[in-house]
């Protein structure tokens, strides 16, 4: 029971803290809407309006895994592009990366208590509500594959 009250307190923080930033007023920041997919640039001071999500720290590792991997295809499997991630929306944490998956462990054990499930075989500390609380999690994909098909 404490484990689960501790992991609930570590979800509130993470919220809260997501929704604050220490940059400066001039670092541009990618905003998308929600309903429509356009984007327009804002900064991080003023942050993306309630009706859009930021795009920019998930372009940023989409743009260095492109480099690392070679290709759009394969760091496709490694990360998602903005417009498709999970991170950008709020509804994906990444757990204990890079460090040590001790916490990524014990979500990947008692998650689905709370609805949160490891989703892809190659992330291992990547975790998403897929499920009812109480559901059992469905089976991992390979990776975090994006086709433009």
């Amino acid at each position: 029971m404490r484990k689960a009250r501790v992991f609930i307190a570590f979800l509130m923080l993470f919220s809260v803290m997501s929704a604050v930033s220490h940059a400066s007023d001039t670092i541009p920041l990618s905003c998308m809407h929600k309903k429509t997919y356009l984007l327009h640039i804002s900064n991080v001071i003023k942050g993306c309006e309630k009706s859009e999500v930021s795009l920019a720290r998930q372009k940023i590792l989409f743009a260095n895994a492109i480099r690392k991997y070679g290709s759009v295809a394969k760091a496709s499997r490694w990360v998602s592009p903005p417009y498709v991630s999970h991170h950008p929306w709020g509804v994906a944490i990444d757990v204990n990366y890079p460090d040590e998956p001790v916490g990524a462990g014990w979500l990947e054990l008692h998650g689905f208590k709370f609805g949160l499930c490891r989703v892809f075989e190659n992330e291992w500390w990547h975790f998403e509500p897929v499920i009812a609380p109480g559901w059992k999690c469905p089976k991992l994909v390979p990776d975090a594959t994006y086709s433009v098909d």
